[in-house]
Protein backbone atom coordinates (compact mmCIF):
# COMPACT_ATOMS: atom_id res chain seq x y z
CA UNK A 1 0.00 0.00 0.00
CA UNK A 2 1.32 3.45 -0.89
CA UNK A 3 2.40 5.72 1.94
CA UNK A 4 0.28 8.59 0.61
CA UNK A 5 -2.84 6.44 0.60
CA UNK A 6 -2.16 5.26 4.16
CA UNK A 7 -1.61 8.85 5.27
CA UNK A 8 -4.94 9.90 3.69
CA UNK A 9 -6.82 7.04 5.34
CA UNK A 10 -5.29 7.88 8.72
CA UNK A 11 -6.18 11.57 8.31
CA UNK A 12 -9.78 10.68 7.43
CA UNK A 13 -10.01 8.49 10.54
CA UNK A 14 -8.65 11.29 12.70
CA UNK A 15 -11.20 13.73 11.26
CA UNK A 16 -14.01 11.28 11.96
CA UNK A 17 -12.89 11.26 15.60
CA UNK A 18 -13.74 14.98 15.76
CA UNK A 19 -17.30 14.40 14.57
CA UNK A 20 -18.80 13.68 17.99
CA UNK A 21 -17.20 16.75 19.57
CA UNK A 22 -18.25 19.02 16.70
CA UNK A 23 -21.80 17.65 16.69
CA UNK A 24 -22.10 18.39 20.40
CA UNK A 25 -20.49 21.82 20.07
CA UNK A 26 -22.54 22.96 17.09
CA UNK A 27 -25.93 21.37 17.73
CA UNK A 28 -25.76 18.67 15.03
CA UNK A 29 -26.46 20.95 12.10
CA UNK A 30 -24.69 21.86 8.89
CA UNK A 31 -22.72 24.97 9.67
CA UNK A 32 -23.37 26.54 6.27
CA UNK A 33 -26.96 25.73 5.36
CA UNK A 34 -28.32 24.73 8.78
CA UNK A 35 -29.58 21.32 7.62
CA UNK A 36 -30.66 19.05 10.48
CA UNK A 37 -31.31 15.34 10.70
CA UNK A 38 -28.89 14.54 7.92
CA UNK A 39 -25.49 12.94 7.71
CA UNK A 40 -22.79 15.44 8.63
CA UNK A 41 -19.16 15.26 7.56
CA UNK A 42 -16.14 16.99 9.06
CA UNK A 43 -14.56 19.41 6.58
CA UNK A 44 -11.22 21.15 7.07
CA UNK A 45 -11.34 24.81 6.11
CA UNK A 46 -8.17 25.75 4.21
CA UNK A 47 -5.35 26.26 4.65
CA UNK A 48 -4.91 22.65 5.72
CA UNK A 49 -1.75 21.96 7.69
CA UNK A 50 -0.03 18.63 8.14
CA UNK A 51 -1.45 18.40 11.68
CA UNK A 52 -5.22 18.21 12.04
CA UNK A 53 -6.60 21.14 13.99
CA UNK A 54 -10.19 20.96 15.23
CA UNK A 55 -10.27 24.75 15.15
CA UNK A 56 -10.12 24.54 11.33
CA UNK A 57 -12.99 22.03 11.09
CA UNK A 58 -16.68 22.50 10.38
CA UNK A 59 -19.60 20.14 9.94
CA UNK A 60 -21.19 20.05 6.49
CA UNK A 61 -24.15 18.17 5.12
CA UNK A 62 -23.48 16.07 2.04
CA UNK A 63 -25.09 18.69 -0.24
CA UNK A 64 -22.82 21.49 0.98
CA UNK A 65 -19.76 19.24 0.95
CA UNK A 66 -20.39 18.16 -2.64
CA UNK A 67 -20.91 21.73 -3.81
CA UNK A 68 -17.90 23.09 -1.91
CA UNK A 69 -15.64 20.42 -3.37
CA UNK A 70 -17.04 20.57 -6.91
CA UNK A 71 -17.72 24.20 -7.93
CA UNK A 72 -19.35 23.24 -11.23
CA UNK A 73 -22.12 21.53 -9.27
CA UNK A 74 -23.01 24.59 -7.19
CA UNK A 75 -26.67 25.48 -7.12
CA UNK A 76 -27.19 29.17 -6.40
CA UNK A 77 -30.55 28.53 -4.76
CA UNK A 78 -28.93 26.32 -2.13
CA UNK A 79 -26.42 29.02 -1.17
CA UNK A 80 -28.88 31.73 -0.17
CA UNK A 81 -28.29 30.30 3.31
CA UNK A 82 -24.99 32.19 3.33
CA UNK A 83 -26.82 35.30 4.50
CA UNK A 84 -26.99 33.62 7.92
CA UNK A 85 -23.75 31.64 7.84
CA UNK A 86 -21.53 34.70 7.28
CA UNK A 87 -22.45 35.84 10.80
CA UNK A 88 -21.51 32.54 12.46
CA UNK A 89 -19.77 32.71 15.84
CA UNK A 90 -17.62 29.77 14.75
CA UNK A 91 -14.70 31.35 12.88
CA UNK A 92 -14.04 28.52 10.37
CA UNK A 93 -17.73 28.43 9.40
CA UNK A 94 -17.74 32.19 8.95
CA UNK A 95 -14.58 32.07 6.83
CA UNK A 96 -16.02 29.37 4.57
CA UNK A 97 -19.31 31.26 4.23
CA UNK A 98 -17.53 34.50 3.33
CA UNK A 99 -15.36 32.69 0.77
CA UNK A 100 -18.46 31.32 -0.91
CA UNK A 101 -20.23 34.68 -0.72
CA UNK A 102 -17.29 36.32 -2.48
CA UNK A 103 -17.37 33.60 -5.13
CA UNK A 104 -21.08 34.20 -5.83
CA UNK A 105 -20.74 38.00 -5.57
CA UNK A 106 -18.99 38.00 -8.94
CA UNK A 107 -22.19 36.91 -10.70
CA UNK A 108 -25.15 37.42 -8.34
CA UNK A 109 -26.41 40.70 -6.92
CA UNK A 110 -27.75 39.21 -3.68
CA UNK A 111 -24.25 37.90 -2.83
CA UNK A 112 -22.60 41.19 -3.79
CA UNK A 113 -25.04 43.06 -1.53
CA UNK A 114 -24.35 40.61 1.30
CA UNK A 115 -20.60 41.03 0.85
CA UNK A 116 -20.99 44.81 1.12
CA UNK A 117 -22.62 44.45 4.55
CA UNK A 118 -19.90 42.29 6.08
CA UNK A 119 -17.80 43.44 8.98
CA UNK A 120 -15.18 40.86 9.85
CA UNK A 121 -12.84 40.46 12.77
CA UNK A 122 -9.09 40.86 12.15
CA UNK A 123 -8.72 37.08 12.61
CA UNK A 124 -11.30 36.38 9.90
CA UNK A 125 -9.68 38.93 7.56
CA UNK A 126 -6.27 37.34 8.05
CA UNK A 127 -7.61 33.82 7.47
CA UNK A 128 -9.47 34.94 4.34
CA UNK A 129 -6.33 36.55 2.95
CA UNK A 130 -4.58 33.20 3.25
CA UNK A 131 -7.27 31.24 1.39
CA UNK A 132 -8.78 33.59 -1.20
CA UNK A 133 -7.92 31.25 -4.05
CA UNK A 134 -9.67 28.21 -2.56
CA UNK A 135 -13.15 28.71 -4.01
Amino acid sequence: MAKGFQRDVLRKQQLENFTRELVRRYSALCELCGARKTKLVVFEVPPVSSDINIEHCILLCETCLQQVCYPKQRSIDHWRCLSTAVWSDHLPAQVMAVLLTRYFAKTHDWAANLEDTLYLSPEADQWLAEVESFV
